[in-house]
């Protein structure tokens, strides 16, 4: 991977959490296997911009329960910045998924209501007001409020912006800001929550609804295939769709740290879809 000079930094505002993953015993009764990891699409991108040398500070909401324990010690542990934002008196993000002996997915329990705390007022703080200005390059995350995105993506003299989701529902906090986003990340039902389209909806006419939102450059993957928007024209590809939870936050991370690397985004996009598709190969 290509390495960039240490002053190179990025800001992540998104939602970082501990994710259980549960594998169920006889007939789906107590779970017989019990698993808890960082996650979240912000934290697998800043993982992802640490590798290639780049500073990742990640702005996050965090809870006064144990738990904040395990993405501390996962942030420590990959270099990130912690600028997690702290209410002791709320309990933090969190993520349970249930699975069966055979790996289906028997129940998937999310909890992401304290990004609502994340408003504007609270990230003009000194500290992450300081790191915003400082930045080469934001992503934002769509578990964020409406009005912070926009806030964000509005901001005069804003850096590099890239927006993410990995919510069919959240996604459509988007649309506001489409036009204001140099790159976007979306699994494909994202994308079809954004443009109000059919699930059976072409790559062409996606890519179409996409663009008269308002998006430039965009990846949309997931479904067997990735689609790629360069100034809304489709781009030829050969890689593969990839599945996985961390998909669009490997992605997001590659991408940016590309682009930082001045490469063009038509390259920095198919790099960043290669190496989403070597990690879901390992």
């Amino acid at each position: 991977m290509t390495r960039i000079p240490k002053s190179r930094s990025v800001v992540l505002v998104g939602l970082a959490y501990p994710h259980h993953t549960e594998v169920a015993g006889i007939e789906n009764a107590v779970p017989v296997q019990r698993h808890v990891r960082a996650s979240g699409h912000c934290f697998h991108a800043a993982r992802v911009l640490c590798a290639s040398g780049i500073s990742a500070h990640l702005v996050s909401a965090c809870g006064g329960d144990e738990e904040a324990d395990v993405v501390g010690e996962a942030l420590v542990e990959a270099g990130i910045l912690d600028g997690r934002i702290v209410w002791l008196d709320r309990l933090g993000a969190r993520r349970t998924t249930r699975l069966d002996t055979q790996g289906q997915v028997i129940e998937d329990r999310q909890e992401f209501s304290i990004a609502d705390r994340l408003t504007p007022r609270v990230l003009s703080r000194r500290h992450v007001r300081h790191a915003l200005d400082q930045a080469d390059a934001w992503i934002i995350d769509a578990s964020l409020p409406e009005v912070t995105l926009e806030h964000l993506a509005t901001r005069p003299a804003r850096p590099l912006l890239l927006a993410m989701s990995h919510s069919g529902v959240e996604a459509r906090r988007l649309r506001p800001i489409l036009r204001h986003a140099d790159v976007v990340v979306l699994p494909r039902p994202c994308a079809i929550s954004v443009c109000d389209a059919r699930p059976d909806t072409t790559q062409e006419e996606l890519a179409e609804r996409l663009h008269d939102l308002g998006v430039r450059n965009a990846i949309v993957c997931g479904c067997g295939t990735f689609l790629i928007l360069d100034a809304g024209a489709i781009l030829p590809q050969e890689v593969e769709g990839t599945p996985g939870d961390d998909c669009e936050g490997l992605i997001a991370g590659t991408l940016i740290a590309k682009m930082l690397a001045a490469q063009p985004f038509p390259v920095a996009a198919r790099a960043a879809m290669a190496a989403a598709r070597s990690r879901h190969a390992e």
